[in-house]
């Protein structure tokens, strides 16, 4: 059986620039499995409801707003410092989805008539 190729050194250059990654614990393993079935299988679920509910074009913006929800959470949760860029970012985001999304068409309303009179 034939083993893959590896480019020499991949490994070793991010190993240098980033350090040797962590031991995973129990905790670490926990947070995984979380993100892997229960978090992603929630995203699932809500993203195939929405495709019934709306036109695949608004759902599709949806997906753009996941490093705006991110970078919110990082900074109340974890006490994330919101930079300048970041909010040059995020003002960048939320401006091209209000300029990306489906216009309403909005329906002609019937004309508003009086009843008819009856004469007795």
């Amino acid at each position: 059986m034939a083993t893959p190729r590896r480019r020499p050194g991949a490994g070793s250059f991010a190993v240098a620039v980033e350090g040797r990654p962590p031991v995973l614990d129990l905790a670490a393993v926990a947070g995984f499995a979380y993100v892997g079935l229960i978090a992603t299988a929630l995203a699932f679920t809500a993203w195939f409801t929405g495709l019934r509910q709306l036109p695949a074009a608004t759902v599709g913006l949806i997906g753009l707003l996941n490093p705006v929800t991110g970078v919110l959470l990082g900074t109340t949760l974890s006490g994330e410092l919101l930079t300048l860029p970041q909010l040059l970012g995020l003002a960048l985001v939320l401006g091209g989805i209000t300029l990306a999304r489906p216009r309403r068409e909005t329906p002609i309303a019937p004309a508003v008539t009086d009843p008819p009179k009856v004469y007795r």
